[in-house]
Order: C-alpha cells, then sequence, then structure tokens
C-alpha cells in the first residue's frame, strides 16, 4: 500500500498524469462548493461529463476528494471521523477485551480498517460492491462486541 500511495504521486508514470489531473480539477470544485458539494452521484460534473458517466466508474481516484466534491468539506470531513470512530471502537475492544477471538477479531479488523483508509487515498475501494459489503458486515459484527471500557 505504502509503494502504491507513494508511486500514486510521481508525475513520471503515465497513468498518475491523468489521476492528478482529475485531483487538481477535483479540488478546483471542492474549492468551488465547499459547502454541499455538487450533490451525491454527480462527480461527473466536477469533470465537466455528463452525468451518466458515473454508471461509468468516474471517480476522483481518492474515496476522500471524491467525498468532498460530492458532499462537501464538511461531509468530507464526517466521514473521516466516522473512520476513526470505527478505528478507536476496534483498538478499545483490542485492548481492554476479555474474549481472545475478539481481541484477535478486532486486531485484525484494525490493520484492515487502516488498510483501507491508506488505499482510498488513491482509490476509491471502498465504493466497490463486494468491499462495501465486507467492511459493513464487519463493522456491524465489531459494534455488537461489547467495550469493556467506554
Amino acid at each position: 500500500t505504502i509503494s502504491r500511495i507513494t508511486t500514486s504521486f510521481s508525475s513520471e508514470e503515465l497513468s498518475n498524469k491523468g489521476r492528478i489531473q482529475i485531483w487538481k480539477s477535483t479540488i478546483k470544485s471542492i474549492l468551488a462548493h465547499p459547502f454541499l458539494g455538487v450533490g451525491i452521484g454527480n462527480y461527473p460534473v466536477v469533470l465537466s461529463e455528463n452525468v451518466s458517466a458515473t454508471k461509468k466508474g468516474a471517480s476522483a481516484h481518492s474515496l476522500y476528494l471524491d467525498f468532498a466534491a460530492e458532499i462537501g468539506i464538511f461531509g468530507g470531513t464526517v466521514v473521516l471521523l466516522i473512520f476513526f470512530e470505527i478505528l478507536k471502537k476496534a483498538v478499545r475492544v483490542f485492548m481492554n477485551g476479555k474474549d481472545k477471538f475478539f481481541i484477535a477479531f478486532t486486531g485484525f479488523f484494525a490493520v484492515f480498517l487502516l488498510w483501507i483508509m491508506a488505499y482510498n487515498v488513491v482509490d476509491v475501494v471502498l465504493l466497490n460492491d463486494k468491499v462495501l459489503l465486507t467492511f459493513t458486515a464487519l463493522v456491524g459484527l465489531l459494534y455488537t462486541v461489547p467495550d469493556v471500557k467506554k
């Protein structure tokens, strides 16, 4: 993941030139529409494309930029805070848990979540249907585990 992230910022790689241009357009859009963004599902508007391009996978190639462009800076910040709250819950159960299964589960889940959060800097992997379903199921399972200390 670290290697992928570092190569994602290299302007020498051909595939990155398009991504960097998309990021620049996205940042311009965020600055132009900082509070409400362009609307959920309207990311193609940022790239001056027809909204039907959403079905073809138009994205900012960064989950965080994508959300900030669509729902504004405040909404993008809320998404980040939700990730950190989920991570905090996993770490709390890991550190204070009594059941070895739950300790192992939350440890692995925390690593998985950190990987997802890092990878989403350069991709919208969480918007993949299978990844999102797995993530949602694991978060649901995490929140069934009682905290020993809150």
